[in-house]
């Protein structure tokens, strides 16, 4: 114990950090304590890279912890701006992992959406990695519109009330509904629209709604299709 007295304690070597995060840089600047007084959360989340937080802070307490930002779009060939292309290449693979999981938790949104869930959950990633955890995501994929192959035809508007309609055949429906196939109509001329409901899928083909057009004095007329679904 006398030994130790007598010994000077070594402290650790001043320390520099140089990173082109603004979230990074005021962490490490302001936020660090306020982060160590409310547990390490955030919104009642843990902060992500907590271990690595703490480490930071112990070695602030112990040796001056010097803090650079580094401007991202800066084509200075400095040492500073070397050591920051190595440190981004070695952290893209996870920065991408990242913005998956922060995709998925935000609800499949959009890239912007994805930067957003992740930065109130204490992580800056890039738009770019957020684009592209989108256009990767297996699920977006599947809900992305399809492009039609063929240009889309114009349905043709009537000159007069109750000449030309449009029309469809909806279904099968949830069980607890009324009716579990809906034909309907809509004007062309006036957008009237009429709904006819029935409980079996077969219910179109049936005399009664012949009879429901001929009961307002109007014409069927069916044109069918060129494709072979509507040939049924």
């Amino acid at each position: 114990p006398d030994a130790d007295r007598g010994c000077p304690k070594h402290s650790p070597p001043r320390a520099y950090l140089y990173t082109d995060s603004w979230a990074i840089y005021k962490g490490l600047r302001a936020w660090l304590t306020a982060w160590e007084a409310k547990g390490w959360e955030l919104a009642g989340r843990p902060l992500w890279g907590t271990t690595l937080w703490q480490q930071l802070l112990a070695y602030a307490q112990q040796a001056p912890l010097a803090v650079r930002h580094v401007d991202a779009h800066t084509k200075a060939q400095t040492n500073e701006a070397r050591w920051n292309v190595a440190a981004n290449d070695m952290a893209r693979g996870e920065v991408l992992q990242l913005a998956k999981r922060y995709h998925v938790e935000g609800g499949h949104c959009g890239a912007r959406a994805t930067q957003y869930t992740a930065l109130r959950q204490g992580t800056a990633l890039p738009l770019s990695a957020c684009r592209t955890a989108r256009a990767g995501c297996p699920t977006c994929s599947q809900l992305a519109p399809i492009p039609l192959l063929e240009p889309a035809g114009r349905i043709h508007r009537a000159m007069g009330l109750c000449q030309d309609w449009q029309v469809d055949y909806i279904g099968p429906l949830p069980q607890e509904w009324r009716w579990q196939y809906v034909f309907t109509a809509v004007d062309t001329y006036t957008g009237l629209m009429f709904s006819l409901g029935g409980s079996r899928p077969s219910f179109c083909a049936s005399p009664c709604l012949p009879k429901y057009w001929y009961s307002y004095g109007w014409t069927l007329s069916i044109h069918l299709g060129s494709w072979m679904q509507s040939r049924g």
